[in-house]
């Protein structure tokens, strides 16, 4: 099985309450690329 399969969807993962919090306070492109690295 390919390893990146199991890896989380950037959208599903952005979705997460805290990350959504996140985003109030750094702001999406913050977040998006620390979840996307």
């Amino acid at each position: 099985m390919d390893q990146r399969r199991r890896v989380p969807r950037t959208d599903a993962v952005l979705a997460d309450p805290r990350l959504v919090a996140a985003e109030g306070r750094l702001g999406r492109t913050v977040v998006k690329e620390a979840v996307v690295r």
